[in-house]
């Protein structure tokens, strides 16, 4: 079982992964793989395990369909799929009873998942002929990952060992919404309550975790060990890491062979900028004897990541290199070796990393994003014209930045809305280290890829903008301030620039960004984002991109001049280009003289004596029909957008 986020992989493992137990079944170099098979539907067509070797995920369930059998795991799963369709939940059912019976079960019990016909040698090499319900989960290559048969495959079992992997998927409510069904038929039990707490903490839901872990504290034995663990992880979520500290040094002199909670005070330590102290940590976690594969692989991974902050690649690769072979499908360490080859400019081997992690992950938007960028940067490097239209680009920009001054030079034409250019930096890493490391180019990348989905503005391009301030040796502190958002706005021709920070903390981080009009040199928003785990990225730079998006319209709405009048039909100079489209209404406007009344200057509003409606939009024009008139439109009447109606629902998702 790979982890869910920091925290839950040091807790939910600590107390030992739910049907580990390895299946008779042929394996190479230590890994069970699953044997092949064809068998077929109710319904006659063929079902090929072969097709399912590069899924991230696949789920056969053994079983027999007895006549009054009440298959509760199928049902639900069938109710899941309902419920949520989105989270593609590949599951075959596999009998060993007449076509007939298997039918009639199947209807009775309204079972959506494919039901296959035992052909009486499959369950046998499974070793699932005679021990029935049998669970076997496979990922990529056609891995066995788990197996959990016989007694031990409770329904709360079951339950819990599936939404186990789909939150590592990313599916964190249909993980939600099983467990609660398993709590529901047993109410005592331990592990689906104790994920479902960390389930919570994922979403930032600390109350309703803490409920969970205080009733597991109060219970006896290793339940009661794992709800100290998590409440001294909500206490850590909750920036109280003095009360968390003490905890989990309770815990340890309490269960002394367990790592969760030495691995939880080095987390802290991190938070704390004490990377010394925490290497300390994580090494004596390593020690312990009842800490699973994953949690050394966790220790391993946050070991790597100390090195790679401290500067020393070689060990960190190394580190990196020796997580993944203690836990294969533990995906972290694969990320943080991909972006230490990207940081070596080994762009190659991390594009290979990268589109790896995409067969194993293919929902994750991380994995695309990184793929995604480390391949525009190798197409960039084999496009020679490219690369040299660039350089002289950026030595231009270089020369303007060392002459100055970096006033904002008004074009001839002061009305007509110009392109309105972003420049989006990388946000910087202030405190803490993540596990996992990229959240300032993941980001990035996927607000910028929002944002060129509008039509509405147009983000400077990443890789000249990171060559650029490589070139003139922009510390990040100097990057992260309002002067250098002012000065790079002005040379880029970017109306708006945005920065952040982001704030690793032992659970979530939090992002704080801030938007400048170069232009006028002020600061006209900013933003604060709790970050929940690696997964939460996507969403929240949805939202991110929305929120620039907003601002920048405002800040910026569209401005015209009537270029010609035919009836009912009027040309603007403006067109798909500067972010017009087919809807977008428009005034007509006189604008009014100041007023100089003691000692100030008053600007009225201007007078806005008709309405347009966009029908038609081109590259540079647009045709717009009159919906309202007061009085006779002319050539060169200025037109304004009316923004009252522009939401960031606008914006494609």
């Amino acid at each position: 079982m790979r982890h869910l986020y920091i925290i839950s992989l040091l807790m939910i493992l600590a107390a030992g992964s739910i049907g580990h137990g390895q299946p008779a079944i042929a394996s190479t170099d230590d890994v069970a793989l699953a044997p092949l098979f064809t068998l077929k539907s109710l319904e006659g067509q063929h079902f090929h395990l072969s097709q399912r070797r590069d899924a991230a995920l696949s789920l056969l369930y053994f079983s027999s369909a007895e006549a009054h059998g009440r298959p509760e795991f199928l049902m639900t799963m069938s109710e899941l799929l309902r419920a949520l369709p989105e989270t593609r939940l590949h599951l075959w059912g596999i009998c060993n009873n007449r076509e007939s019976v298997v039918k009639q079960w199947r209807d009775r019990h309204r079972l959506e998942m494919p039901i296959l016909v035992d052909d009486g040698h499959t369950s046998e090499r499974y070793n699932a002929a005679l021990v029935l319900p049998a669970l076997i989960v496979i990922g990529p290559d056609l891995q066995i990952l788990s197996v959990l048969q016989g007694p031990e495959a409770t329904f709360p079992a079951q339950i819990t060992l599936v939404a186990q992997w789909l939150s590592q998927r990313g599916f964190v409510e249909a993980a939600r919404w099983l467990c609660e069904k398993g709590i529901t038929a047993d109410p005592t039990a331990v592990d689906t309550q104790h994920l479902l707490a960390y389930l919570n903490m994922q979403s930032g839901q600390y109350d309703r975790a803490e409920q969970i872990f205080f009733k597991l504290s109060r219970r006896t034995g290793m339940a009661a060990v794992r709800g100290q663990e998590g409440l001294a992880a909500v206490y850590a979520a909750r920036g109280k890491t003095d009360r968390a500290m003490d905890l989990a040094g309770q815990i340890t002199k309490q269960a002394k062979k367990r790592a969760a909670a030495i691995n939880l005070q080095g987390c802290i330590q991190l938070t704390r900028g004490d990377l010394t102290t925490a290497e300390k940590s994580f090494n004596k976690a390593l020690k312990k004897k009842d800490g699973s594969s994953d949690e050394r692989a966790y220790a391993i991974n946050q070991l790597g990541r100390i090195a790679m902050i401290a500067g020393d690649p070689r060990k960190a690769q190394r580190l990196f290199e020796e997580a993944f072979v203690v836990a294969p499908l533990f995906s972290t360490p694969r990320y943080n070796l991909g972006l230490l080859r990207q940081s070596r400019d080994e762009w190659q081997r991390a594009l290979e990393i990268f589109k790896h992690l995409r067969t194993l992950e293919p929902e994750s938007a991380y994995a695309a994003a990184l793929a995604a960028n480390a391949e525009a940067m190798l197409t960039f490097r084999e496009d020679t014209e490219a690369r040299a239209q660039m350089d002289a680009e950026i030595d231009s920009l270089v020369k303007r930045i060392s002459a100055g001054p970096w006033e904002w030079v008004p074009p001839e034409d002061d009305w007509t809305t110009e392109p309105l250019r972003l420049a989006l930096l990388e946000p910087i890493e202030t405190s803490g280290i993540s596990a996992q490391a990229g959240y300032p180019v993941v980001l990035n990348w996927l607000v910028r890829q929002q944002l060129m989905g509008s039509g509405r503005v147009e983000p400077v391009d990443p890789i000249q903008l990171s060559i650029l301030l490589q070139r003139i040796k922009a510390s990040p502190e100097a990057v992260s301030t309002k002067a250098f958002a002012n000065k790079l706005g002005r040379i880029l021709g970017a109306r708006i620039v945005g920065m952040g920070a982001f704030h690793h903390g032992v659970v979530a981080s939090q992002l704080n960004y801030r938007l400048f009009d170069a232009r006028k040199g002020v600061e006209v928003a900013r933003l604060e984002l709790p970050i929940h785990s690696h997964l939460d990225l996507a969403p929240k730079a949805a939202r991110l991109a929305g929120h620039i998006l907003e601002t920048a319209v405002k800040s910026t709405p569209l401005q015209a001049y009537v270029v010609e009048v035919h009836a009912e039909r009027v040309l603007l100079n403006l067109g798909a280009g500067q972010g017009v489209t087919v809807g977008r209404f428009f005034d007509v406007i006189e604008e009014q003289s100041f007023i100089e009344y003691k000692g100030k200057t008053l600007y009225p509003s201007p007078i806005r004596f008709a309405r347009l409606e966009v029908v038609q939009v081109a590259q540079d024009f647009c045709f717009a029909k009159i919906v309202h008139l007061q009085r006779p439109i002319k050539r060169n009447d200025k037109v304004l957008e009316d923004i009252s109606d522009l939401m960031v629902t606008r914006m494609p998702q």
